[in-house]
């Protein structure tokens, strides 16, 4: 439906002003479609091999549930905007097991933090299953914060006030801030 990734592509083309375009577009509406929204700045990326086999996919969006979560519990409207704007999250990653441990994973994801780095956002973030006992070493030799399972990522620098994202029961979250990346 060209939805999926259309106001990132945008804003790669005609850089972050494109976003806020959008977004004012989204606001200006009675009752916001942030579903909508989110997938506009959704990413999914694919990796094929030689013989155009898919071998590995990434996707990415804003935390648009974790958003309203937050909205319902008092958070401003002009937040829930930041938030979409600032944060993504990814939301799954995959590689074909036959295709493990020769870098596509760490290229899906090093591409990911490209485009919403060059978009403007400022944190990108994920969560797995504790059980999952190699993706701690993964995502930290892929440069993100790796934390217990209780342990949480203070958002005071996206909205001025203390929120914290916390993990589900069972997963752990991974996170880079933007002020890192090289």
């Amino acid at each position: 439906m060209g939805l999926v990734g259309a106001t990132l592509a945008r804003a790669l083309d005609h850089g972050h002003d494109a976003i806020l375009r959008d977004l004012a577009v989204v606001l200006q509406s009675p009752e916001p479609s942030w579903g909508s929204l989110s997938a506009s700045l959704g990413l999914l990326l694919v990796a094929v091999d030689s013989t155009g086999q898919v071998v590995g996919a990434l996707l990415a969006h804003p935390p648009t549930s974790f958003l309203l979560n937050l909205a319902g519990q008092g958070l401003e409207q002009k937040n829930v905007f930041l938030g979409h704007i600032a944060i993504a999250k990814i939301k799954g990653l995959a590689v074909a097991e036959n295709s493990r441990h020769s870098g596509i994973g760490s290229a899906l994801l090093r591409r990911c933090r490209e485009v919403y780095w060059q978009c403007g956002y400022e944190l990108l973030y994920g969560q797995f299953h504790s059980d999952r006992g190699l993706l701690p070493s993964f995502y930290s030799a892929s440069d993100f914060e790796v934390l217990s399972e209780n342990d949480g990522v203070d958002l005071w620098v996206v909205f001025g006030q203390r929120v914290v994202l916390t993990n589900e029961s069972g997963e752990r979250l991974f996170y880079r801030w933007r002020r890192h990346s090289g």
